[in-house]
C-alpha cells in the first residue's frame, strides 16, 4: 500500500544553466527546503533561532534588557539606534543616532505601525535573476495604518521592502516584533522574473 505523504512535495524549478546562475539558484533552493522542512537552529549566544515558513530567520537573545535593545521603540517615538543591514535608519531623513535624535509620532488614539522601509536597486543576472543590492540599501523607520508583517513584498527590477517594527494601540506599544541589529539577504524567489524576497534575522522581541 502506497505511503500518502503529509503534505505536498516541494517542487523546484528546472536549474539554469552557467555557474553564477547556479550558484544562485542553488542558494535559494536550500532556504526554501530549510524552510519548507521547519528546520530549528540553536546558536551560541542565544536561546534559540527558528526558520519561519517564509524561510526569515528569529533568534531569541537572552539577558538583555528590553528598554535598552538597538531598534526598541519608545512610548515617546524614540527609536534606540540600531542597524539594518548596515545602515543607520532614519526618521524623516534624520539618522537615529544622531545629536538630537529623531522621533516618531505616536498618535493618542487608533492603531499605528513603526515599519521598517528597506529600498534598493537590484543587481540582475541578465533579465530574470536577482544577485543582491547593487549598493547599501536606504533604510527609513515609518509610523504607518497598515501592518506589513514580519515579511516583505517585492517589485520587478527594484528592491522595495516593509517589515513590522512595533505595534501601537491608542499610544501604548503592544507588540516589539524584535530588534536589531537585523542582518538581511536579499534572495532570488526562483520565479524567473527578476523578484526577490528579503530573509531577516534579528533578536527576537
Amino acid at each position: 500500500m502506497p505511503v500518502k505523504a503529509s503534505k505536498p512535495p516541494l517542487r523546484l524549478p528546472p536549474a539554469p544553466k552557467g555557474y553564477k546562475l547556479f550558484r544562485i539558484w542553488i542558494a535559494a533552493a536550500l532556504r526554501r527546503i530549510a524552510a519548507a522542512s521547519g528546520i530549528s537552529l540553536h546558536i551560541d549566544g542565544a536561546e534559540s533561532a527558528t526558520i519561519g515558513p517564509d524561510g526569515s530567520m528569529q533568534f531569541k537573545i537572552s539577558g538583555l534588557a528590553p528598554g535598552a535593545l538597538p531598534l526598541d521603540v519608545g512610548p515617546d517615538g524614540k527609536v534606540i539606534p540600531g542597524t539594518v543591514m548596515s545602515v543607520m535608519p532614519t526618521i524623516g531623513g534624520i539618522r537615529l543616532d544622531a545629536g538630537t535624535p529623531p522621533l516618531l509620532s505616536i498618535p493618542s488614539s487608533g492603531t499605528k505601525y513603526a515599519v521598517v522601509n528597506v529600498s534598493g536597486t537590484y543587481d540582475l543576472i541578465g533579465t530574470t535573476f536577482v544577485d543582491g543590492f547593487t549598493g547599501a540599501p536606504t533604510v527609513t523607520i515609518t509610523m504607518e495604518n497598515d501592518d506589513p508583517g514580519f515579511g516583505g513584498t517585492h517589485v520587478v527590477s527594484t528592491g522595495e521592502f516593509k517589515f513590522l517594527l512595533s505595534t501601537f494601540v491608542d499610544g501604548i506599544k503592544t507588540a516589539q516584533n524584535g530588534h536589531g541589529p537585523i542582518a538581511a539577504e536579499c534572495c532570488d524567489t526562483l520565479k524567473n522574473n527578476a523578484t526577490a524576497n528579503l530573509n531577516l534575522t534579528w533578536a527576537s522581541a
